[in-house]
């Protein structure tokens, strides 16, 4: 019989600014779509390895990361389901 462990967490963290800037200012997904891969790898060196964004097959916005977690070499995908501003 295989036992999975539902109480083991690889990672988990949060964090939260107040920014004083104008709503209609705020474009996150073009920020993440563009953000170039140095100051990716400056967020968290020399965790982050690199990153870049590309389009899924069917048109949808996609960013790829790679990442050193421990001894691990971890590939993501984050595919934007929404990404209009604001």
């Amino acid at each position: 019989m295989t036992s999975i462990r539902a109480d083991l967490v690889l990672s988990q963290s949060a964090f939260s600014h107040v920014v004083d800037v104008p709503f209609d200012a705020i474009d996150i997904a073009s920020w993440l779509f563009a953000l170039p891969d140095a100051e990716y790898q400056r967020c968290a060196p020399p965790d982050h390895i690199a990153a870049g964004a590309t389009w899924t097959d069917d048109g949808r916005r996609m960013s790829i990361n790679v990442e050193q977690i421990g001894t691990g070499l971890v590939v993501q995908h984050y595919v934007g389901e929404v990404t209009e501003k604001n």
